[in-house]
């Protein structure tokens, strides 16, 4: 649950949750309970609300003013506890703007963070100036984070009619969502004037390419239903780009032209589409350390009326982006295991593995049905007296929600070759692998003696070790 919004706590003494649109969401009930919180140092009780109106239970500093005469006190006279604003915003409740401003003026000098929700009206549009109301009215120097969601139809096309709101000298995170699937920015309007220190974006169901911005200012972009042909206008632009999430990635019919980037470190790809590896592919990141793959084992439907796995290999972005990846996290996806153990056997810099909820078939059967991971890779990640393993210097290792076809010795053997046995063991500064969890679906049968044995000797060398 976001954090209440300013009309989200009436003036009952009850704190119940019921709108209201006057001047008495901000004052104190009649009735008050003493509290033996302030007996603790002011300092610390504000530490303490601050920690209170923030999170998925959070309550409003309006619900804390209301326990006591004491709590209202310092409550009122603390700053800190006003800089962050979740408002719900209701077209038809213009007293909405004042609590505003009261709520505002009690936060001091301090920087803002404004989270706004436009209403989703159901019966058409909205009174057309009203949409763009709330951005006129707020303080532009003091606003550090603003987030916009479910932006109504016409919002960009009323802001750029008001003209440019800013500048915005101290804003470094922006959040654009909207609840029209064809909200078309004019990409010629600079509609929210300058922000010098932007550096944070993130952009569901938008055009994004369209909106004016300052692109190489950006080192941390997120998007949420996004095109191919966007990422690569993004990537493009934003040439100092250090992480970019991109989930819900449209497919496209033509070959994607290969598309370069030298900065970027972290890429977070969710793919659910049936070509989504023919364009991660065409990807050229030299510098990437960390990825997280996000994929869909669902089976798609073929031209022939056939259902068939989704194919995601992504050895052709490894071995062309010539990158040293260090963390390296995949997720439902329907994998080859041929395939991964190419991947990993390309990434002896790995140092991070982390394999969720993936389901395996057979190459030569992308028709068929699941079957279970056999020990390759960890047979390879073993290694032997004739062959170096592979992943040398791996210090994570996790599986989870994953069908094998093998017992837990071959786990054991793996992490013998890693630590040493109960009779030899290698010393942790002398090794790398810090940490396993192995969780596979469904669950082992229980472990022996022996193997409970060597396992908590281990964890008194202080390795952790989660093997299920």
């Amino acid at each position: 649950m976001p954090p209440r919004s300013v009309l989200d706590i009436d003036q009952s003494t009850d704190g119940a949750l019921n709108p209201v649109d006057n001047m008495k969401a901000l004052s104190l009930g009649t009735h008050t309970t003493p509290s033996q919180l302030m007996d603790l140092p002011p300092e610390l009780v504000v530490e303490i609300f601050i920690f209170a109106t923030l999170g998925k239970e959070a309550v409003t500093p309006l619900f804390l003013g209301k326990i006591c005469r004491e709590w209202r006190a310092l409550v009122f006279e603390s700053c800190a506890l006003w800089q962050n604003i979740h408002l719900k915003l209701e077209y038809d409740r213009p007293s909405q703007l004042t609590l505003l401003k009261e709520w505002i003026d009690r936060s001091g000098s301090l920087p803002l963070s404004i989270t706004v929700t436009y209403p989703n009206t159901g019966h058409g549009r909205p009174e057309y100036t009203e949409s763009a109301r709330f951005i006129m009215s707020l303080p532009p120097t003091r606003v550090s984070s603003l987030s916009l969601d479910d932006l109504p139809q016409d919002f960009f096309s009323v802001l750029v009619a008001a003209g440019p709101v800013g500048p915005w000298p101290i804003l470094s995170h922006l959040h654009l969502s909207s609840n029209d699937a064809d909200q078309d920015p004019d990409k010629d309007a600079p509609m929210f004037g300058e922000m010098p220190a932007l550096k944070s974006l993130s952009v569901n169901h938008l055009y994004v390419l369209d909106l004016t911005l300052p692109w190489s200012q950006l080192l941390h972009i997120r998007l949420l239903g996004v095109y191919p042909y966007e990422i690569r206008g993004v990537l493009a632009r934003a040439h100092n780009l250090l992480s970019l999430n991109a989930s819900v990635v449209y497919g496209e019919t033509h070959i994607p032209p290969l598309c370069l980037h030298q900065n970027l470190q972290n890429l977070t790809f969710s793919n659910t589409i049936s070509k989504g590896s023919t364009f991660f592919n065409s990807l050229r990141l030299p510098a990437l350390t960390s990825l997280t793959l996000e994929l869909d084992h669902r089976k798609v439907l073929t031209g022939n009326g056939r259902e068939r796995f989704s194919k995601f290999d992504m050895y052709p972005f490894l071995s062309e982006s010539g990158c040293q990846l260090v963390d390296l996290s995949v997720s439902n996806g329907a994998l080859v295991e041929k395939h991964v153990l190419t991947w990993l056997s390309a990434l002896p810099s790995l140092r991070i593995l982390r394999l969720f909820n993936n389901k395996w078939y057979e190459e030569a059967n992308p028709t068929g049905d699941f079957v279970s991971l056999g020990p390759t890779i960890l047979h390879q990640m073993t290694g032997s007296s004739e062959d170096s393993p592979i992943l040398p210097i791996l210090k994570q290792l996790t599986l989870e929600g994953t069908e094998v076809s093998f017992s837990q010795g071959v786990v054991i053997d793996f992490l013998r070759s890693r630590w040493g046995n109960e009779r030899l063991p290698k010393e942790q500064g002398t090794t790398t692998l810090q940490s396993i969890v192995w969780k596979p679906r469904p669950n082992w049968t229980q472990l022996t003696e022996e193997q409970e044995l060597v396992l908590g000797k281990w964890r008194v060398r202080g390795f952790l070790v989660d093997i299920q």
